[in-house]
């Protein structure tokens, strides 16, 4: 059996008729894909201003409409030929009788203003009485359900429900840009609020931990593409992080290497989207966040910049980030990624000066560097990420396993861990694993968990036994209050 939908429209509404109907045709496109992605068996039909979808599978279609940018609301719907006042009460009454049965309902009619066959005064009482039976009472302020008739030119349509999706516009209906993406909570819930204003975005990920870093990037544009992103394939753009790690340590000042990271990703980001001609730049920033992003910090990185920086999240605070990355489905992945160890100072630079930042850009050498750093950029198909170049999170651990050699990661390894263990580099595990044996098993630490999760993931794939506690030693000595 078939059900048809009936889908209402957001923002795009209050548009001139020729964008409207422009914006109208995207949004049909980016159905068409959404619903062949997920192999949903549909008929879509446009008319002015409305559009219905009929469907087999109804259940797999309401999850599509309520993730497709552009549409407010939609509602299963029953649709028939308009064959006149009487014909109606026969197919509404058996109609809404189930939805009003043990609750307070109202009736609302709408009808085309030339359409002088039926009154909207006389059908919403007179359909009113005859579902009373059954009913807890007509209730026109705060009724639990409302029956809607709509009388469309030859057409009648009856409903009792609207379900809310996710408005904005469709993807596509403005020019595209290009967002900063890592693993964290900030950059995908911005990349996702971006594109729900119909922008859509190509991505720039600067990978400065190894494999294990980009696993959750991809995990995240996986997610937001098979879930989300209708209408169009993203790309993925890669640029390897470890020359600017070896710059910025070699001639930058440590207070100064969280602000001339960020300066260095805004200034090859813009490199980027000039020859992919993207708009603006979008990234996960939010006032004062962290050090790099307070208000003072903000402006001096963009100084001399040539492209906008757009930053969706500007405003939030950390909790409502995250409330959005649950809403989108991005929380579970974010959740385990941590801060790359090897980039946070002390006491990192809250005031950043233009002068400063461009000095600074000097020192790491300036256009000739950034070009550099884009002459063996990874461009990657976001629609062709495989669920095998995800998998990381089997290499870590929430609990000290028993009976494994404790490897000890940390770049500073002072003070000594209270635990027996081997003091041991990234470098040199990557050089050497057989300094290990594929009969015991390891257990991995370092700060914040990020380099032992890069050896972890590297070792097991040799065969050895090796697990990364989640968080590193700064977790570990929180829930355990032992030396670490």
């Amino acid at each position: 059996m078939n059900t048809t939908f009936l889908l209402r429209f957001g923002e795009l509404t209050l548009k001139s008729a020729p964008v409207r109907k422009r914006m109208i045709r995207r949004l049909i496109s980016n159905l068409h894909d959404a619903l062949k992605r997920r192999q949903i068996p549909y008929n879509i039909e446009r008319q002015w201003a409305r559009v219905f979808v009929t469907t087999s599978d109804p259940e797999a279609l309401s999850t599509v409409l309520s993730r497709l940018f552009g549409i407010l609301s939609f509602s299963e719907v029953l649709r028939f030929p308009s064959e006149g006042y009487q014909a109606l009460l026969a197919k509404a009454v058996p109609y809404f009788t189930p939805h009003v049965q043990g609750r307070t309902f109202a009736v609302r009619a709408r009808r085309d203003p030339e359409d002088k066959e039926y009154s909207t005064r006389k059908l919403e009482p007179e359909l009113g009485s005859l579902l009373l039976e059954g009913s807890t009472g007509v209730n026109l302020t705060k009724p639990e359900v409302t029956c809607h008739v709509e009388v469309r030119g030859k057409e009648i349509f009856l409903y009792a429900s609207k379900e809310s999706a996710v408005g904005g516009y469709p993807i596509g209906v403005t020019e595209s840009c290009l967002s900063l993406i890592s693993g964290g909570f900030d950059s995908p819930v911005a990349s996702w609020l971006a594109t729900r204003r119909g922008i859509p975005c190509d991505f720039l990920f600067f990978e400065l931990g190894g494999l294990t870093q980009r696993a959750p990037v991809y995990s995240h544009l996986r997610h937001l593409y098979q879930e989300w992103f209708f209408g169009y394939r993203p790309k993925l753009f890669v640029v390897n992080g470890k020359p600017i790690l070896e710059a910025l340590h070699s001639n930058i000042p440590p207070k100064y290497w969280n602000v001339m990271l960020k300066r260095v990703f805004y200034k090859v980001g813009e490199r980027l989207a000039g020859r992919n001609r993207h708009t603006a730049l979008i990234t996960g920033e939010a006032i004062s966040q962290v050090s790099s992003q307070t208000l003072t910090n903000l402006r001096s990185l963009e100084s001399g910049l040539n492209i906008p920086v757009l930053r969706p999240v500007l405003t939030y605070d950390k909790r409502e980030i995250v409330q959005w990355a649950t809403t989108i489905g991005t929380s579970d992945i974010s959740e385990k990624v941590k801060e790359y160890c090897a980039i946070t100072p002390g006491s990192p630079s809250t005031a950043a000066t233009s002068n400063q930042v461009l000095d600074f850009e000097s020192m790491l050498g300036g256009d000739p560097f950034y070009t550099s750093l884009l002459e063996e950029v990874e461009e990657i198909r976001v629609d062709q990420i495989q669920e095998d170049q995800i998998q990381y999170l089997h290499v870590l651990t929430d609990e000290v396993p028993k009976n494994a050699v404790w490897l000890d990661m940390r770049e500073n390894p002072h003070p000594p861990l209270s635990h027996p263990c081997k003091v041991i580099s990234l470098e040199e595990l990557v050089t050497d694993p057989t300094q290990l044996s594929t009969e015991a098993s390891y257990f991995a630490l370092c700060e914040v968990g990020m380099q032992s999760m890069e050896a972890a993931y590297m070792l097991q794939e040799m065969g050895y036994q090796v697990l990364s506690y989640e968080g590193g030693t700064e977790r570990l000595r929180k829930k355990m209050s032992i030396g670490v």
